[in-house]
């Protein structure tokens, strides 16, 4: 697996600003979570979706790909953050 976070910059209010990403070795998502301007936090899942957040029908660019993205910033994570941030915003989405 791979964890993934994306910083977009821009200021649509309907597109996230944060994205983490579990990626698997075929470059599918297989867990996602989006945050954006305004608090708004969404999650998905092959079990749940939250908000306006799905998995990607499309296999992922790679990391070369999205690098050269004018508009997003990637990072690898680790697991453990990407486990962090699903634990933290699969409990926001339930309030």
């Amino acid at each position: 697996m791979r964890y993934l976070k994306v910083t977009s910059i821009h200021t649509s209010p309907t597109e996230p600003v944060l994205t983490y990403s579990e990626v698997d070795g075929e470059h599918r998502e297989v867990r996602k979570v989006e945050m954006f301007w305004d608090g708004t936090i969404g999650c998905a899942s092959e079990l749940t979706q939250t908000g306006k957040t799905r998995l990607a029908s499309e296999l992922q660019p790679s990391t070369l790909d999205m690098e050269t993205e004018a508009e997003a910033i990637l990072s690898d994570i680790s697991a453990d953050e990407f486990e962090e941030i699903w634990r933290r915003a699969r409990r926001a989405v339930r309030k």
